[in-house]
């Protein structure tokens, strides 16, 4: 029983230390670049997204790469299901 409680523990002080360490990067990120990227993970299009905040596509693309080189390739799918849960819990 207590090896259960100190295992679930254990996971939850990860499943934390990952989400400060995303929150973290998020807020490294220029505004531009936390816009873009919101909107990337509710899933719209780099032409969307930049009809919507008035950029070209091609500056989209940029601002994504630059998110994605800033974060390392391995951090992004655990970022986008962050992302994912919070819009979910309705944080945004």
């Amino acid at each position: 029983m207590r090896q259960i409680a100190l295992d679930s523990d254990q996971s939850r002080r990860k499943k934390d230390q990952i989400v400060a360490e995303l929150q973290a990067r998020f807020e490294s990120l220029t505004s531009r670049e936390r816009g873009v990227m919101t909107l990337v993970t509710m899933g719209k299009m780099n032409k969307r997204i930049a009809i919507e905040i008035g950029l070209s596509e091609i500056i989209v693309k940029v601002y994504r790469h630059n998110v994605i080189k800033k974060w390392a390739r391995s951090l992004w799918p655990t970022w986008y299901e962050w992302r994912l849960r919070s819009r979910v819990a309705g944080n945004r």
